[in-house]
This record gives structure tokens, C-alpha cells and sequence, in this order.
């Protein structure tokens, strides 16, 4: 699982490759984005055929994406339409069961006033069957742990990305970084394995999270 890319004018091809080199290596069955692959404009991606490399990150069974706040920032359409042109399935409030039996959840950004609430995407599932949401914003999770059994992927934190502001992340949205308990449900936040803003970290650290399922 990986989040917080922001490909754009700051994070170019360059450092995508790296990242390329360094996903595939893992060799997963699966890659989850969770949100803000783009970060203010989809300009530059084009100028430097981004979603090229995007479509050379390797998993056994795909690539599956959400939005973030960022693809909104850019422009929704203009989000969507790049992303078209990648190899990823991108999920906007949709279940995919994968073979392996268990359901992806993938959720659209809260900056959509009109996404599905969590509790109807849930409606009719199997809650014998493992499952996985996407969300990028981990908000209100300890309520919406209680609504079931799930693994919640989650990224837009940074883990606060320059220290103290890892207090502030951790004040706004309950959580900062790492693998939290709520009910019957964990909380899996990356705290990206790219930054924002100002090209620099104080005393927190980029990351992506490799996920091992024992049955």
C-alpha cells in the first residue's frame, strides 16, 4: 500500500522511477493506492508522460487506486481523464470481490459531497469474507469501525511530515502513522511515500507498507 505520491511540478518522472524500481521489487499480488497520486495539476504529468510509468508498476493481480483531496484540487474530471490513461482500476465507492474471496471497498474522497457513506457501500456483504477499504482520509474511524470487520487503508496525514506539526496531524484526524486498533477493525495509514509543499521532512520519514494476509 502506497499513498501521497504528488506527482506534479515538485515530484517529477525522475523520482517516480525510483519508486517504480523500488514497488516491483516487492513483488506483490496487489498494489493499493490510497489517494493523491496527483498533487496540484495534471500539466506537467502529461509534459513528462507520467501515466506511462504509472502503467509500468508491476503487481501479480493489478493496481487498484482511489482518490485523494488532491485529485479534487486538481480538478475531478481532469483527474479522472489522466487517469484513463494509466493501466490502474480506479475505485470510486465500489466493492470488488478479488479472487483470493476477499472484498475491496474503495472509497471516493470526503471532498465529494455526494460519496456513499460506508455504511451502504457494506450493505448485503458477506461479513464472513475478509475486506479492505480505501479511504484516503482516515476521519471518523473509530465510528466507522464499529459498522464491521475491515482492514482501512489511509494516507493524507504525512505523519504531520515536518516536526511538530506530527502532533497536528495526530490532534486533526485521531491518527498520524502506523497500524491503530479500533473495535474489530484496524486503521493502516502510510504516511507517504511522497511530500507536499516544501520538498523536505524534519523528523518524520516517507514510507509505502507491505501487507502479509495469513489465512
Amino acid at each position: 500500500m502506497l499513498s501521497d505520491l504528488h506527482l506534479g511540478h515538485t515530484i517529477g518522472r525522475d523520482e517516480l522511477k525510483k519508486w517504480v524500481a523500488l514497488i516491483n521489487a516487492e513483488e506483490a499480488d496487489y498494489i493499493f493506492v490510497s489517494g493523491d497520486v496527483i498533487d496540484n495539476d495534471v500539466r506537467p504529468l502529461y509534459k513528462e508522460n507520467i501515466d506511462e510509468l504509472l502503467s509500468e508498476f508491476r503487481a501479480k493481480n493489478g493496481v487498484y487506486a482511489i482518490l485523494g483531496n488532491h485529485e479534487y484540487i486538481a480538478g475531478v474530471e481532469n483527474s479522472l481523464a489522466f487517469f484513463e490513461k494509466t493501466n490502474w482500476r480506479l475505485l470510486r465507492d465500489e466493492v470488488v470481490l478479488l479472487p483470493e474471496n476477499i472484498y475491496v471497498v474503495g472509497r471516493d474522497d470526503k471532498m465529494n459531497p455526494d460519496r456513499a457513506e460506508l455504511s451502504t457501500l457494506l450493505e448485503g456483504l458477506d461479513p464472513d469474507i475478509p475486506m479492505i477499504v480505501l479511504d484516503h482520509q482516515p476521519v471518523n474511524f473509530p465510528t466507522l469501525a464499529k459498522l464491521g470487520e475491515f482492514l482501512q487503508f489511509s494516507g493524507h496525514t504525512h505523519d504531520g511530515q515536518v516536526w511538530p506539526y506530527n502532533y497536528a496531524a495526530k490532534s486533526i484526524n485521531g491518527v498520524s502513522s502506523g497500524l491503530w486498533d479500533f473495535s474489530n477493525s484496524q486503521l493502516l495509514i502510510s504516511a507517504g511515500i511522497g511530500i507536499w509543499g516544501g520538498k523536505f521532512r524534519i523528523g518524520t520519514r516517507s514510507d509505502y507498507r507491505v501487507v502479509t494476509f495469513c489465512q
